[in-house]
């Protein structure tokens, strides 16, 4: 499971918490061996088993959701209640030409943590784009976001003076404000090299 669908469905379980309370239900306290529900709820003479899912892991927990049904039966609960949570949608933002403007942007200002790399590096691609903020003010738009850089680390020259050329691709981080032009005025580049060094 991925650590997203971990985050929206423990998210899920938190909202459903703090609803039941609100509404009079006690939560109640499960063993710590065994099969578990994400929660059970009462109230009066009514005990409820729930189990969250997200969508995505829906299919491969089929059977697990199917034992948890079968335990809630067989224990005497009032009810048994699958609640499937889907990621939230997401909206598409794009900048015209702004994956090329950042790579020059890369290259122009090399980042520090790049060039210690090997002898040689070359910055030659960027891809995977995300926008995490975009604010668009009457001069400028800043954005941040995250994208992953493929770098060529030349050792000795590089393949063509008889020593070695490997490529690698490393996620970075960026926030950079662009002109009306969108041409990046200023900005920063954070490269994670860490995996560089496992």
């Amino acid at each position: 499971m991925s650590k997203l669908d971990e985050y929206l469905e423990a998210a899920k379980i938190e909202e459903l918490t703090h609803a039941f309370q609100q509404d009079g239900f006690e939560v109640v306290e499960q063993p710590s061996s065994g099969l578990r529900f994400d929660l059970i709820v009462r109230r009066g003479g009514q005990t409820t088993a729930i189990e969250v899912k997200s969508a995505r892991s829906l299919r491969p927990e089929a059977q697990h959701v199917m034992k948890l049904r079968d335990l809630a039966q067989n224990e005497g609960y009032s009810d048994f209640r699958l609640v499937v949570v889907h990621p939230p949608k997401t909206t598409e933002i794009a900048i015209d030409g702004f994956e090329s403007t950042l790579l020059l942007f890369i290259i122009e200002n090399f980042p520090p943590e790049l060039d210690q790399l090997s002898s040689g590096t070359q910055v030659s691609d960027v891809s995977d784009l995300s926008f995490d903020e975009v604010e668009i003010g009457r001069e400028s738009i800043r954005t941040k976001g995250t994208g992953a850089v493929r770098v060529a680390l030349e050792y000795d020259g590089g393949a063509e003076r008889d020593g070695l050329t490997a490529y690698d691709d490393y996620p970075f981080s960026f926030q950079v404000e662009l002109n009306r032009n969108l041409d990046i005025m200023k900005g920063s580049v954070h490269v994670d090299t860490s995996s560089f060094y496992e």
